[in-house]
């Protein structure tokens, strides 16, 4: 019976569904083909609540999180990308501390779910959204050992790219979007090579070099 409900969701125009009452409802259908044209409701729910409060809510961010999340296995799909990374950047870039925590432990648990290199190279991505939202802004939320471990989530995810043999492409999709937060940001990069001096797992170790160097 809940399978039939499911696949009639699927089927649903965005706008059929309800936000905020909905989001756990694209949560549970987003591996599901067709599902993905849900997310444009989801947009333009989140845009909406963003022009009304400036921020999104407490009781919309753990939902929104999960939906990032159970995106991981659909990362592939160019349009899940782009949708799931827009949601992602416009939490963290009009957020609260509360919101760049719950962005980070969403970003770590990706991180862990998955081997595939490309939806590494896409959290990584979106872990250099999160940074600059997070870490570098006069007044950052993000400081000292909260840096530090988004740093090092950001060194173990080009660590872990790095030991993959078809890589490459990668480090070049992911390394000009890091760099960008160096050129952009004084000081950042003595904030990262401070992290890095005091990394001590081998696969953090290469990322931070690969970032840095």
């Amino acid at each position: 019976h809940l399978s039939h409900i499911l696949e009639s969701l699927v089927r649903m125009p965005a706008m059929s569904l309800e936000f905020p009452k909905d989001l756990s409802v694209v949560e549970a259908i987003l591996d599901r083909p067709g599902a993905v044209t849900q997310l444009d409701g989801v947009n333009t729910y989140v845009l909406s609540k963003i022009k009304e409060s400036s921020e999104v809510s407490l009781d919309d961010l753990k939902p929104l999180l999960r939906i990032i999340l159970s995106s991981l296995g659909r990362l592939g799909n160019p349009y899940v990308r782009r949708r799931v990374g827009a949601i992602l950047r416009v939490v963290a870039e009009k957020g609260s501390k509360t919101h760049h925590e719950g962005c980070f432990a969403c970003l770590t648990a990706a991180s862990k779910r998955t081997e595939s290199p490309s939806a590494l190279a896409t959290i990584f991505e979106w872990s250099c959204t999160l940074a600059s939202a997070s870490a570098f802004p006069e007044g950052s939320a993000f400081a000292g050992p909260s840096f530090s471990k988004l740093a090092c989530l950001q060194f173990s995810i080009l660590g872990r790219i790095n030991m993959i043999e078809s890589a490459t492409k990668l480090q070049k999709r992911c390394l000009p979007i890091f760099q960008s937060i160096l050129l952009r940001n004084s000081g950042a990069l003595s904030q990262y090579l401070q992290v890095a001096g005091g990394c001590q797992d081998t696969v953090e170790i290469i990322g931070a070099a690969i970032a840095i160097l």
